[in-house]
Formats: structure tokens, sequence, C-alpha cells
């Protein structure tokens, strides 16, 4: 197993070259830059060839991008060219708010999906099934920012349930346990608006896994040894039904953080996502290829974690 996830760490280091200049390209193809976005009549044209000049802007693509380069293996983002702050103390200020939601959201998702994917797997075409179907469907087609739009209208503004905004309340100045619990008053719509899609997924998934379990051989061998169906359910239907949530969970922890953009922001959460939405906006390329390459090593390390995980619960599998 260690050579196995030696060779995947070594083997992500071209596949991160290639993203890197796929994302640099992209990044240079947007049309003008962080100066020319702020250009004013008040402003000397001067000052902005000096701090373009200053940020090596007036570099040519190439030598821009292994500039880059040679500072991200260094472990330097660079500086932010808005905020005129290192990149990793912006990105260590944020980063903690997207992973506590991104865990919020993965909790929240499994304790829904799990129970009413396989409630509708034992009642298979009933009106209970149907309408879990449809409202699955529903949850599919819903575009993030509407549902987060809804959700602000409908359970903060009328009900008053939840904060429509912020990680803590203002000036509140709660710390230990009751600081913990504001965090999560403020975290359960985003993250629940969040999850609306992953549980509509999700169900399905459950829902077809567990159906083609129950029709395995082993399935009918072991209710012909007598067993009692929650035993049958429990020890064999449901332990091979659930495998592939395993690989979804690796690549829910990179999509987790590329999904949040639209809802950190319509949330004004102070998390990852919302920092790449305002860089991209004032073109930010250091914070933009920053929060993108973590986005990246999220994801690849994700489906390590998943393949690992996999091994683990299937004896079968076999990394050599």
């Amino acid at each position: 197993m260690g050579k196995y996830i030696l060779r995947r760490l070594l083997g992500m280091i071209p596949v991160l070259f290639i993203i890197s200049v796929l994302l640099f390209s992209l990044v240079q193809a947007v049309p003008g830059d962080a100066f020319t976005q702020q250009l004013n009549p008040h402003v000397d044209h001067k000052y902005i060839e000096e701090m373009r000049e200053k940020f090596g802007l007036d570099k040519s693509p190439i030598e821009q991008y292994f500039i880059w380069l040679k500072n991200f293996m260094q472990g330097e983002f660079g500086i932010s060219f808005k905020n005129k702050l290192p990149v990793s103390e912006l990105i260590s200020d944020r980063v903690g708010n997207t992973v506590f939601l991104a865990v919020i959201t993965l909790i929240i998702t499994y304790l829904l999906a799990i129970p009413i994917g396989i409630y509708s797997a034992n009642r298979p075409y009933t009106l209970m099934d149907n309408t879990i179907t449809t409202f699955s469907f529903i949850g599919l087609s819903l575009p993030t920012f509407f549902g987060a739009l809804l959700a602000i209208y409908i359970f903060s503004f009328n009900l008053e349930w939840f904060p429509s905004s912020g990680t803590m309340t203002a000036g509140a100045g709660y710390t230990g346990f009751r600081l913990l619990l504001d965090k999560l008053h403020h975290v359960i719509l985003p993250a629940t608006t969040l999850a609306v899609l992953s549980v509509a997924s999700y169900t399905r998934y459950i829902r077809s896994s567990v159906l083609e379990a129950k029709r395995q051989d082993y399935v009918r061998t072991a209710y012909a040894k007598g067993l009692p169906r929650k035993v049958v359910m429990r020890k064999h239907v449901l332990r091979n039904a659930l495998m592939p949530l395993i690989t979804f969970f690796g690549l829910d922890l990179g999509s987790l953080f590329a999904g949040a953009v639209l809802t950190e922001t319509v949330f004004t959460w102070p998390g990852l996502g919302r920092l790449i939405f305002e860089s991209t906006v004032n073109r930010d390329y250091p914070v933009m290829m920053a929060c993108y390459m973590i986005i990246a090593i999220s994801i690849l390390l994700g489906n390590l974690i998943a393949d690992i995980l996999y091994s683990k619960a299937d004896p079968r599998v076999r990394y050599d």
C-alpha cells in the first residue's frame, strides 16, 4: 500500500503541472488585469505602469508563468494585487470556514441521503418511492444560487429561523461551546443549500445500489439459510450497496470547494469560494491561481483517499 500511495503522489506532479498550465492560460486569456480594472481619471497612468512592472505584469505570459511556478514550488503564492497582502495569509483566513462548511454539508448529505435511499429501495414503485424520485429530480435541476436565495427568503426573512449571512453573531462575544453552537446556527442554511444537490444524486445512487444488491445470489443464499431479514439487509445488502459512497466521498472533497463559490457569495460566507469570486472579479491572478490549485489538489487527494478507503472496506481490492 505504501508503494502504491507513493506512486500516486508522484503521479500527481505531472497532472498538477498540466492543470497549472491550463489554468494560467485561461487566466491570461481574460481581458484586462487587476490594474486596468482600477483605472480612473484621477489615477496617474505612470503609477499604473509602475505597479504593473512591480508585479511582473509587463513580462510575457510565459515568463510570468515560470515566475509563478517557481514561487509555487517554494510554497509562496505571491502578493494579492487587490489587497496588497500575501495570498497565503488571505487563504489561511478563509480556508477554515470553507472546510467547516464542507464537513457540515457532507454530514447533512449522508444523514439524509442514506436513510431516504434505503427507504425508497425497500418500497420500489410505490407512491412514496415515486414522490422521493420526483423531489430528487427537482433537487438535481434546482440551480444553486436560486436555492440559496429561496432558502434565505423562507428561513431567514419570513420564518427568521437562521441568519442570512456571516459565520457568527457580530459583537456577541461567544466563546467555547456557545461559539460552536453559534457557528452551527449560521452554517446550517448554506450547508443545507449545498447538500440539496448531493442528497438528490446520492438518493438515486443508493436506491439503485440497494435494488441491485438485493437481486444477487448471495442474498438469496442468505435467505435460504434462514437468516432474518434485518441481518441479511445489514450484513449482505447494505454493506455492498453502500460501497459506491466511498468513491463519491473522495470526489465530493474537491467538488464542495468548487461548488461553494455561488453559495458562499449569496450567503456572504467568508470562505474560499467567495475569495475565488472576488479575485475573479478583480482579476487578482495570484489569488485565483492559488485557490484553483488548492481545489485541484483537493480533488486528486480525495480520489487517493477514496481508493485507500475502498481497499480497506473491500478485502478483494488490493493495490500492489
